[in-house]
């Protein structure tokens, strides 16, 4: 199999490069997103394999990483790199010095050098290119920007095209948009078929320049016939006129002038210019898989953002297509590369799968699986042609046929691109093909490609576009030459199969508050039954989960989507998985990653990738996480190693402890809020107001080290506060921000100037906790506070709390529960006090245990004590932990630990199956 691809490394660079922040381990990440072997870099972590003598990393004849203060010239610690003694050595390929925010480098074999954000690397991800083994191809490297610049350009002629239509928008033709994409979608064609051999070199240029006008104006004519031409074998070209008898005969849907007549646009001069300078460029080279997805995007972004699009890179594809079925085909001829019959074999089975996209866009996972799929016969038919005995041939032929490809597109203009990309991908594979094997291959005229429609997926019987139902087969071969070689060949038998189909794609997401009536009709057309509670909360992706389910259900096909991390997070795992879980289960998974495309707006999106095959298989489950292949005995919606148990929301705690709400709320434009200054300015002018003031505290307060207090007035107070002027002016103020408000209970809240708007204040000692928190934190960081602080909405509160509580819940064991049951915002933690906090199994605790929780809790908040110049954020970012406080948490968490059973736990994925097992068993009553 092919190394680490070209794609994959822009890929792991941008994942690299869209983190929050980095941390000195980053040289790992580094030399893993290269392509740098995982044993190698656990060796390199340990010390085995690296010469460097002080804290940096020196991993022989290929890199010498530093770490420097923030403000160091880094360009200067390079040069110093360049004459260390280490470096004429062990010969480091490129000297790296950071501040963990910038980076300078120098690549001693190119003698070039770079300085940079790291924030910016993918931007520059070639410079580092030589730790893959390879060098950069620097056709490769230009690949997506030639592809994204042609796209430009074409949008650039499309513009100039609406321009010179405006009655035709004037009059609200509707079929305007439709008549203007299909032809775009035959003048791409065109371009290419005249640069790779189609037609005849330049025909279709010099065609244009030598029987069309300057002006534009007859330039609508020479398309009708042309495509008329086009559409025509050539009997029926004898009347036609130069230049369009000379062209040859095309057909298919795409120039199918009969079926699907349009009216071809009208041009001006400029337009004009802008086709022919499009024409004389080279499109031989164009990418269907990136081009497509630009052009549609810039084309219609506003239409991309209503349907939910994002589009895939070639990297995030093969995440999908390659755990999918690439990998045990590969492995297959791995095994019978020595078996001409095995080989045979294996061709009969790659002719005969079938690939489905039911959110198909513009052909992006269609096209890459085709691409792979012909690469692999090519492989198999140049290792048959090699073990056969002389002047024993193969018939030179691919099998692997677009009718097996099948897709859904809600609109025509995607689904034109699909269509005609993936005969731009046939025609391309088919160059290489005659490249290796001397056999030229044509797919004209093209036959139509009915298997791609126009519709909509959510709605359409996915049976109906590619069957998936039982049928008869007998056990035949490929044909070839050597066939009475195959001594080991089968009589003929017929047996009942299903097909072997594999469902790919990147649905739509869309979360419950950005749908449209429409896809908030589908939702309801597929989930408003007794089989699903709270279905309007769901994604739209999840739609596609479900009728995917459905089509696969006791069947061979697997499937695989790219979607949103929220359907494995939160609530949607109880509101969806229940049912799938009834019907298949996860084979493999991706967790949450950021991801990035060959799109000009990449989209920042942080997704899953998540697999689906009929129960009971006995293949091997994997989960990937951050680069690492881990085996799983079974994989939970959560998309951990552990069993289908799921969490559903219970508003008590299921180990009875103490409540958590939300803080106060106040709807006061910040009029109870008082800075130090302002506190201590109105108790030296009024001593008597120090009985209204408490201290205050948000979500954002208490990380990021801020002060603050508040104004904190009882009914029974409000007469002897307002004898303050201060007071009464900002009470005021609260009563004239709550009588200006459209909410019609805030304004009737207005009579009530001293009142919180939701009051959860309570007199006692409290825990307060951020209801987001980073996803680089090993803990999540809380206080706990003595009486008199009230906390605000923007946090979570518990009351009556005790310092064990707080022991408990600043633990490792708890972190992972949050991190695997609560929902995310992106990749940060997202607390829930109804799934997460409430759901969290606690074993019974004696007095003896409470006390030693409770001087657990004291060793951590001394141990912060200690630390008052840093923030609480800064103090549990793991590269800036201090050494005690770090100490007092391993202290804490062995503690905890042996509260759940007698020894400490190895992972976090021992901590979760115990945990699992506590929650079922607590709640197998309720």
């Amino acid at each position: 199999m092919p190394r680490i691809s070209y794609q994959q490394i822009q890929q792991n660079i941008a994942e690299i490069a869209n983190r929050d922040a980095y941390e000195s381990t980053v040289i790992y990440d580094l030399l893993l997103a290269y392509g740098k072997p995982k044993a190698t870099i656990t060796k390199l972590q340990g010390g085995i394999n690296n010469f460097a003598k002080d804290d940096g990393v020196l991993l022989k004849d290929a890199v010498f990483f530093k770490v420097f203060p923030a403000g160091t010239v880094l360009e200067s610690k390079v040069e110093q790199l360049k004459h260390d003694e280490l470096t004429e050595r062990y010969r480091p390929r490129y000297l790296i010095a950071t501040d963990l925010q910038n980076i300078a480098a120098y690549d001693r074999r190119q003698e070039a050098s770079l300085s940079t954000k790291i924030r910016d690397l993918d931007k520059d991800f070639t410079f580092f290119y030589g730790l893959s083994g390879n060098e950069v191809n620097t056709d490769q490297k230009e690949e997506a920007y030639a592809d994204r610049k042609a796209a430009e350009r074409m949008k650039e002629l499309y513009d100039e095209i609406v321009k010179c239509n405006t009655q035709r928008i004037i009059d609200k033709d509707l079929n305007f948009r439709h008549d203007l994409n299909i032809f775009f979608s035959r003048l791409l064609f065109c371009y290419f078929a005249e640069d790779t051999d189609l037609f005849e070199p330049k025909q279709f240029t010099n065609s244009i320049k030598n029987y069309t006008k300057l002006d534009g104006s007859d330039t609508p004519y020479f398309f009708e016939q042309l495509f008329k031409s086009l559409d025509s074998k050539p009997y029926e070209k004898q009347d036609m006129p130069d230049p369009f008898n000379k062209f040859p005969y095309v057909n298919g849907t795409i120039f199918d002038t009969k079926q699907h007549s349009i009216l071809i646009p009208q041009f001006n001069a400029q337009a004009h210019h802008l086709l022919i300078q499009l024409a004389e460029s080279d499109w031989s080279d164009v990418n269907p898989d990136i081009f497509g997805t630009i052009f549609q995007g810039i084309v219609d972004a506003q239409k991309r953002d209503e349907n939910g699009m994002d589009y895939t890179s070639v990297a995030n594809i093969e995440k999908v297509i390659n755990p999918l079925f690439m990998d045990d085909l590969w492995a297959e001829y791995d095994k019978a590369k020595n078996n001409v019959n095995k080989l045979n074999k294996l061709w009969v089975r790659i002719s005969k799968i079938k690939i489905f996209d039911p959110a198909c866009g513009s052909g992006n996972f269609l096209i890459i699986a085709y691409k792979r799929l012909r690469e692999l016969e090519q492989e198999i038919i140049r290792t048959i042609d090699e073990i056969s005995p002389a002047g024993i041939g193969i018939r030179l032929d691919s099998q692997i046929k677009l009718d097996h490809f099948f897709g859904i597109e809600l609109e025509d203009f995607p689904r034109e691109l699909a269509v005609l990309s993936m005969f731009i991908a046939a025609h391309q594979m088919n160059i290489k093909f005659e490249e290796e094997f001397g056999k030229k291959l044509t797919i004209i005229p093209i036959i139509d490609m009915p298997t791609i429609i126009c519709g909509n997926s959510a709605r359409l019987d996915w049976n109906s576009v590619c069957p998936n139902v039982p049928h008869e087969t007998s056990s035949i071969h490929m044909v070839s030459m050597f066939d009475e070689l195959n001594d080991e060949s089968e009589p003929q038998k017929s047996e009942v199969v299903y097909d072997e189909i594999y469902v790919i794609g990147n649905p739509p997401y869309k979360g419950s508050s950005k749908q449209t009536t429409e896809q908030k009709q589908d939702l309801k057309a597929i989930f408003d039954s007794p089989s699903f509670f709270a279905y309007k909360n769901l994604d739209y992706i999840a739609i596609w989960f479900k009728k995917g389910a459905d089509y696969i259900k006791n069947t061979n096909a697997r499937l695989a989507f790219v979607s949103t991390n929220s359907i494995c997070q939160g609530e949607q795992v109880a509101m969806l998985w229940p049912y799938l879980l009834d019907r298949v289960e996860i084979p493999f998974c991706y967790t949450s990653f950021k991801w990035s495309n060959s799109a000009k707006d990449v989209a920042g999106v942080t997704v899953v990738i998540v697999a689906l095959s009929t129960k009971a298989t006995s293949r091997e489950k994997i989960i990937y996480s951050e680069n690492v292949k881990s085996s799983a005995k079974n994989i939970s919606p959560y998309l951990v190693d552990a069993p289908n148990i799921i969490m559903f929301r219970t508003s008590d705690s299921i180990s009875g402890l103490p409540e958590l709400v939300r803080g106060s709320m106040p709807t006061d434009d910040g009029n109870f809020s008082l800075t130090p200054k302002e506190k201590n300015d109105l108790i030296a002018s009024y001593p008597e107001s120090k009985k209204f003031i408490k201290h205050y505290l948000s979500g954002e307060d208490f990380l990021r080290g801020n002060s603050r207090y508040c104004l904190w007035i009882e009914d029974s107070e409000v007469e002897e506060a307002n004898n303050i002027p201060e007071i009464k002016r900002r009470l005021e103020a609260v009563r004239d921000f709550r009588l200006k408000s459209k909410a019609p209970s805030t304004v009737d809240y207005a009579k009530y100037p001293n009142r919180f708007r939701q009051k959860a204040y309570k007199d006692s000692d409290l825990i307060v906790l951020p209801l987001t928190s980073s996803e680089r934190r090993n803990y999540i960081p809380m206080v706990f506070k003595q009486k008199g602080t009230v906390a605000t909405n923007s946090a979570g509160v518990i009351y009556d709390a005790e310092p064990w509580l707080f022991a408990l819940l600043e633990s490792k064991i708890h972190t992972a529960w949050i991190r695997t049951v609560c929902g995310k915002l992106k990749t940060d933690y997202r607390y829930s006090s109804s799934l997460g906090y409430n759901t969290f199994p606690v074993p019974p605790l004696n007095p003896s245990k409470k006390e030693k929780l409770n001087d657990s809790a004291m060793n951590i908040l001394m141990a912060r004590e200690n630390h008052t110049e840093m923030t609480l954020a800064q103090m549990y970012d793991p590269d800036k932990m201090p050494e005690d406080l770090r100490n007092a948490h391993d202290a804490n968490d062995l503690l905890v630990d042996k509260l759940y059973q007698d020894k400490a736990f190895l992972n976090d994925e021992e901590r979760l199956a115990k945990l699992l097992a506590m929650y079922e068993e607590l709640t197998k009553d309720k």
